[in-house]
């Protein structure tokens, strides 16, 4: 009998570290801007990300606990397909001139996106770097009361043949200045 996919090579060991929950950054640029990614074959780790010029990840404020990332496997057996379904969501608080002209520009055309963000662990994972997400949901609005969310949620999607790939940490920062 043939095997079809990669065979199991380890195992998963309890964790006794501390595991929560939640984001700490959201950092996102035009698909296009992305114009190569390189990892290890090793361990999958994205450890470098070219930029095309002038171009850069711009960091998104989002209110506290309110940043997520969700990949659920989706197997289709009558025609043998197999990829994830993947989703960022985030609510940025306050409406104002600046935040509408940002998001704006995030759903413009239906933009494509590409997306890092850095979990409430310290790992950093890449979205949408095969083809691009999309803004697929953005309500905006105000509540009826003072102590009720005035400003925008924001969920960006896309379906992708694999997983979020963690990104070397030690390449973040550089990415947020235009590439030369």
């Amino acid at each position: 009998m043939a095997i079809c996919s990669d065979l199991l090579t380890q195992s998963i060991e309890e964790n006794c570290e501390n595991n929560v929950g939640g984001l700490k950054r959201v950092l996102i640029a035009d698909f296009e801007s992305v114009t190569e990614t390189t990892h290890s074959t090793d361990d999958d780790i994205i450890d470098a990300i070219t930029m095309a010029s002038t171009t850069q990840f711009f960091s998104f404020y989002y209110a506290k606990n309110s940043g997520m990332f969700e990949e659920n496997l989706v197997q289709n057996l009558e025609v043998g397909s197999t990829y994830f379904e993947q989703k960022v969501a985030f609510t940025i608080p306050k409406r104002d001139e600046t935040r509408r002209l940002s998001i704006k520009e995030l759903t413009s055309g239906q933009k494509k996106l590409i997306v890092i963000v850095e979990d409430a662990n310290g790992n950093y994972w890449m979205f949408f770097d095969d083809e691009g997400g999309i803004v697929t949901t953005l309500t905006g609005g105000s509540g009826g009361a003072k102590d009720t969310m005035n400003g925008y949620a924001v969920e960006i999607t896309a379906d992708s043949v694999y997983q979020a790939r963690l990104v070397d940490e030690t390449i973040v920062d550089a990415l947020l200045v235009p590439a030369t």
